[in-house]
């Protein structure tokens, strides 16, 4: 994938995530489908080249700190921290360490087992349990 598909595809989640809902000319709010091929194209990434997924993630948190983007970037970096977390929680904590912008996704994160040391890790990390 080259600089331009990258920026293009980055481009169009976060204005599907920005987007999702939009008033009609009745005034009811309604779910709105911008770029769904994004999704696919982000989870067919996830499975095939967790290294790209990475990059790509970081790119969308760069580019737009909105809450709507938060909420999706953050879930789907809980799920390669839960997927892979030999690989990533190590590499999470060293990135929140010099990434404000990440640091503070971290704090987005709510995860399913959230006892596990791992997410202490990154807790502590985030700010959120004091360091020993």
């Amino acid at each position: 994938m080259n600089v331009d598909e990258r920026n293009r595809l980055i481009s169009k989640w976060i204005e599907r995530q920005k987007r999702g809902l939009a008033w009609d000319r009745d005034m009811v709010l309604r779910q709105q489908s911008l770029y769904p091929e994004t999704e696919v194209e982000l989870d067919d990434i996830a499975q095939h080249d967790s290294e790209l997924y990475w990059e790509l993630l970081l790119q969308a948190l760069h580019s737009d700190q909105s809450d709507d983007v938060l909420q999706s970037l953050s879930l789907r970096v809980q799920g390669l921290l839960e997927t892979c977390p030999a690989v990533f929680v190590e590499r999470a904590e060293t990135q929140a360490l010099s990434d404000s912008q990440f640091k503070e996704l971290l704090g987005w994160i709510l995860p399913y087992e959230p006892d596990k040391p791992e997410w202490e890790r990154l807790r502590r990390v985030a700010g959120d349990l004091p360091g020993d």
